[in-house]
């Protein structure tokens, strides 16, 4: 299979015309009849009908199509990376300090910089995991020049607002907000949870909620001023659920791969906000840093994309 036969078959299923791809190409229609012929004899599939009045697409090429476009853009971003890399390789170099208050601290951030700095051995990335409410204070007074952030995009956006011009979001996924609890609480009843019901459940029984990775200052509908914890402490959440202290609050993402497979349960919340998993950056062109700033940024995208881009089609069944 040639990159050239996919082209070919792309465009004759757009026009529906062999002679229509003779001619984008600049080849003879005998060539390109002999090279989809080559591609439908390796895929052991017929891709087109043919007929006198041009081609049209099997069933088969219906469903060879997306697998086409996605073998050629991989196929371009190869290229693209190569030739950025013979560019970059030389020159590339520094420390790149990434402050963190997210999830992806620990499911993303280990491989991306492993494989970052395989590819440019004379740069280093080190992590420092803080606080929410710490983070945005570090951003904003210039001590950190990349923040891998989890919270509401509404209250992202305001803070951005409010800050300094030259501070930039880079979204990698949007999230949905849980309730984390024992499999055998009373709520489990619910299959699907909204504020109201859950005010009235606290009230009546002097519950309390736990914030895992979640900022009470974004989440108006419920009342969190005796919020027992805000952390990111992962085993002091599951403390406090085990013992049926309080219920806890997360990222769909948190849950899955931190408390689900020690047989925790979730609720969805229907009213909540979704979360934003973003890098926040300095966008500073005469700072001596950013060429690897922005290098990493676009490798840590590319990265994340192909590791959670079915992440929002993962059920709680």
């Amino acid at each position: 299979m040639h990159t050239d036969q996919l082209a070919y078959f792309l465009h004759a299923a757009e026009t529906g015309s062999i002679n229509a791809v003779a001619q984008k190409f600049f080849i003879t229609q005998q060539a390109v009849n002999a090279q989809l012929k080559k591609l439908e004899a390796e895929l052991e599939v017929p891709l087109f009908n043919r007929s006198t009045k041009g081609v049209s697409l099997t069933p088969q090429g219906h469903l060879f199509i997306p697998y086409a476009q996605n073998i050629l853009k991989e196929h371009d971003e190869a290229l693209c990376e190569l030739q950025r890399f013979g560019q970059t390789e030389a020159t590339l170099m520094g420390t790149l300090s990434i402050f963190s208050a997210s999830i992806l601290s620990d499911l993303f951030l280990p491989t991306v910089i492993s494989r970052f700095i395989k590819l440019h051995p004379r740069t280093s990335v080190k992590i420092i995991d803080v606080n929410s409410g710490e983070l945005l204070s570090y951003l904003l007074n210039d001590y950190c020049e990349l923040a891998l952030f989890s919270a509401n995009k509404n209250y992202i956006m305001t803070v951005l607002t409010k800050a300094k011009a030259n501070i930039k979001l880079l979204p990698l996924l949007d999230d949905t907000l849980v309730l984390c609890t024992r499999p055998d609480h009373p709520l489990m009843r619910y299959k699907e949870l909204n504020s109201a019901i859950l005010t009235e459940y606290a009230d009546k029984n002097y519950f309390k909620f736990s914030l895992y990775q979640v900022l009470p200052i974004a989440v108006p509908e419920l009342t969190y001023a005796e919020a027992i914890s805000t952390s990111s402490n992962v085993d002091l959440h599951k403390k406090l659920i085990v013992e049926d202290v309080a219920l806890a609050y997360m990222s769909k993402l948190a849950y899955q791969y931190k408390f689900q497979n020690e047989g925790f349960a979730c609720i969805p919340m229907l009213d909540s906000f979704s979360v934003c998993h973003c890098l926040l950056y300095r966008d500073d062109l005469q700072d001596s840093n950013n060429e690897l700033l922005r290098c990493f940024l676009d490798f840590a995208q590319k990265q994340f994309q192909r590791r959670f881009f079915n992440y929002q089609y993962i059920s709680n069944d």
